[in-house]
């Protein structure tokens, strides 16, 4: 059986049909006992049995959820299990679908609906409901809260006299720009809005916030432009001849300096653990799924379109 570019096969367990992936064969091991493979026996449907029964001991959980028309699109990255029913739910007057759905647990049902803010509302149950960050105070509370100074201890190596603090170094593409920020940053994060994605010019834009106080231009300020968003009052910057996105400015975090992560040299003491806006994030984004050398194009990896997995023989498996 090829499913998702992996190969599988069916052996007998104490008499009943069990599923090995072949990648995990180490070694074979010709014996004198023969194999007569059963009368009846069908491959796809042990196949479809044996993934059935995995899937419902994940799904032991339900829940409610309510969905708004606007995210309909979205609702596949919740998986089938979630993501069907709601569809197929019928649509109130305000095109609001309300649907019960099986989830694995309370925890990962919670992670795959944060990213949905208020257009998927939890119904039931009420421990999922009680989850989401939303019930202590908000994602966007939570992020401003860090920019206003999540971290405001200062380092030791900040204070003591005579030390001079850790720096981590960077610049544009074209070395024109050259800055340093004191180490250990304040905070590292992921912004999927549309307005970074179309500053950065890419799916989601990685930054390092830094205290301005703690942040020194070294080089090129003559060949910095800057642009004022109108609706925001963000500033962002970037270099007049490479292009490079520079530095990224909130009007609500005035103290604050937001640098592009790639533009750093070496660790800024800070992993980017955050996700904002990702409500926002493109369609079209890549979304960690299973990728595989394309054949003919060295260093090129795709990930293949979804498909329905194909059943073979054992015969045509082992090449016979």
């Amino acid at each position: 059986m090829l499913k998702a570019g992996d190969w599988y096969f069916v052996a007998l367990r104490r008499g009943k049909p069990a599923i090995h992936r072949l990648a995990k064969v180490k070694a074979v091991t010709i014996l004198d006992e023969t194999f007569r493979r059963p009368r009846r026996f069908d491959l796809g449907e042990a196949w479809r049995e044996a993934v059935n029964s995995f899937e419902a001991s994940l799904r032991r959980e339900r829940a409610v959820l309510r969905v708004q028309p606007q995210a309909l699109s979205r609702l596949d990255r919740l998986g089938a299990d979630m993501a069907e029913p709601l569809r197929a739910a019928k649509p109130g007057r305000d095109g609001v679908r309300e649907a019960e759905v099986s989830i694995e647990s309370i925890g990962y049902a919670a992670s795959l609906i944060l990213g949905f803010g208020g257009d998927l509302v939890v119904v039931s149950p009420p421990e999922l409901r009680e989850s989401r960050p939303a019930r202590r105070g908000g994602r966007r509370a939570l992020f401003e809260e860090a920019e206003q100074g999540m971290t405001r201890t200062p380092s030791k190596a900040m204070t003591e006299p005579g030390r001079r603090p850790a720096v981590a170094r960077g610049g544009c593409a074209c070395g024109a720009v050259r800055f340093e920020i004191a180490t250990p940053a304040v905070w590292a994060w992921h912004d999927h809005s549309r307005t970074s994605g179309k500053a950065q010019g890419c799916a989601y834009a990685t930054y390092v916030g830094s205290w301005k106080s703690k942040f020194r231009l070294t080089d090129g300020e003559d060949v910095i432009a800057r642009w004022d968003e109108p609706d925001t009052g963000a500033v962002r910057s970037f270099c007049r001849r490479c292009g490079t996105p520079l530095f990224y400015e909130r009007a609500h975090a005035p103290k604050m300096i937001n640098i592009p992560r790639v533009l750093f040299e070496r660790s800024v003491g800070r992993e980017p653990r955050y996700h904002v806006h990702i409500e926002e994030t493109p369609a079209w984004a890549y979304d960690n799924g299973r990728l595989v050398p394309l054949k003919a194009y060295p260093g090129v990896m795709h990930q293949r379109p979804t498909k329905r997995s194909r059943t073979l023989e054992i015969g045509e498996l082992l090449g016979n």
